[in-house]
C-alpha cells in the first residue's frame, strides 16, 4: 500500500546472558571470558534480528553516558575463547542454558547452542514458559539464561538495580565492592 511507511526505530534495548556468578560453574572468570569470547554477536545480530540493531558488549546502548569505545570489548575471539574454556577447566561439561518459549528467545538459544559446541561446550535447552520465565530468574532458580532490558533516561537507574550487591533486579549474585562504591558515588 502506498500509505504505509516503514520506520526504524532506535529502543537502546539490548539482550543478554544472564548467569548466576555466585555459583559453580559461573563463578568461574575464565569460562565466563570463553563465553563472552565464544559468543559471535555479529551472527546472532544477522540471523537472529535480521541484520537490524548494533553489537553491543555492554549496557549502555546510548544517551549521554554512551561511550563507544566501550563496543570494542569482549569481540568474538574463538582463539581467545578455547584459551579461557582451557583455562578454565570445564570444556566438555554439559550444562543447561534455559529459555522461554518465545520465538525469538528459542531461536536464539538455538544458535548460541552451536557455537558453544564449537567451542567445545555442551549445552542442554530447557524451556519454561514465558509467563513463568523472570519469576524463575528472580527466584533463583535458572541459574543460565537470556535477558533482555531497555535503558533508563539515567544509567544509575539500570546499572544500581542490575549491579548494586543490594540491586533488586540483581539476580545473578553479583557482588564487587568497587562497584557498589561507584554507583553510590554517581
Amino acid at each position: 500500500a502506498t500509505d504505509v511507511h516503514v520506520v526504524d526505530y532506535e529502543s537502546w534495548r539490548w539482550y543478554s546472558m544472564q548467569m548466576d556468578v555466585d555459583k559453580a560453574p559461573f563463578d568461574n572468570a575464565d569460562f565466563r571470558k570463553a563465553l563472552a569470547y565464544g559468543t559471535d554477536r555479529e551472527t546472532i545480530r544477522q540471523l537472529i534480528f535480521g541484520g537490524t540493531g548494533r553489537v553491543m558488549t555492554h549496557p549502555i546502548a546510548g544517551g549521554w553516558a554512551y561511550d563507544p569505545n566501550l563496543d570494542s570489548l569482549m569481540q568474538f575471539d574463538m582463539a581467545k575463547a578455547q584459551e579461557h574454556l582451557a583455562s578454565s577447566g570445564i570444556a566438555g561439561q554439559t550444562l543447561t542454558f534455559t529459555t522461554d518459549n518465545t520465538r525469538l528467545n528459542t531461536d536464539l538459544t538455538q544458535l548460541l547452542q552451536a557455537q558453544y559446541q564449537e567451542l567445545g561446550i555442551n549445552v542442554e535447552i530447557e524451556t519454561v514458559d514465558s509467563a513463568d520465565y523472570f519469576a524463575l530468574i528472580k527466584d533463583d532458580t535458572i541459574p543460565w539464561g537470556l535477558a533482555n532490558w531497555t535503558p533508563r533516561a539515567d544509567p544509575d537507574g539500570l546499572l544500581r538495580i542490575l549491579w548494586h550487591s543490594t540491586g533488586f533486579q540483581n539476580s545473578n549474585g553479583y557482588s564487587n565492592p568497587e562497584v557498589d562504591s561507584l554507583l553510590d558515588e554517581a
